[in-house]
């Protein structure tokens, strides 16, 4: 039926828009994780402007915080969830 086209065509355009918005939010959490680790392995001198370590966790967690990166990438998800099972 046509009606069964319709959603079909949607989830194949909706599809990859989420894997896309997954893909960011995995990609911003392993950068965090892995700015986070780095610091923690380098103990205090991780912290200091001599290495770009610190630059790194800064600019990751500044982002996450300011844009609010994995918040909106959690919400664009669930409602594309919700359309998708709704």
């Amino acid at each position: 039926s046509s009606s069964t086209g319709v959603v079909d065509s949607q989830i194949e355009t909706e599809t990859p828009y989420m894997l896309y918005k997954e893909l960011q939010l995995y990609s911003s959490q392993i950068a965090e994780r892995t700015a986070s680790k780095t610091i923690e392995w380098l103990g205090g001198i991780g912290f200091t402007q001599d290495l770009l370590a610190e630059k790194f966790y800064r600019d990751v967690k500044v982002g996450s915080i300011y844009e609010g990166t994995s918040n909106i990438q959690l919400q664009t998800i669930a409602k594309l969830i919700q359309l998708e099972y709704h």
